[in-house]
């Protein structure tokens, strides 16, 4: 057996044993990055998920605490409303008596 003929079959033998293991080896990494990815995926549609729950009618968190914002402010327009008219007839009781 020749120098030629033993670089001939090395050869042969990395090609059959080295390019599928290459093969093998770059679709598992493959395979890796696209199950990392679809639990990415996952993990995002379900955070999307809870944040469009929060903003339902129903879906309490956020949107009922900008609910109850809401009735507040209502409550204190109310209160200064009324507290703006007890003053003016405070007022206009008191310019009476000082014209009197």
């Amino acid at each position: 057996m020749t120098l030629d003929e033993i670089k001939s079959i090395v050869e042969i033998v990395v090609l059959l044993i080295g390019f599928p293991t290459a093969l093998i080896r770059g679709w598992r990494s493959w395979d890796k990055r696209l199950s990392r990815l679809e639990s990415d995926v996952r993990l995002v549609i379900e955070k999307t998920n809870r944040i469009e729950n929060q903003f339902g009618p129903n879906g309490g968190g956020l949107r009922e605490a900008v609910n109850i914002q809401g009735k507040l402010l209502e409550r204190v327009d109310e209160r200064t409303i009324e507290t703006n008219e007890r003053v003016a007839v405070l007022e206009g009781k008191f310019e009476q008596m000082v014209k009197a």
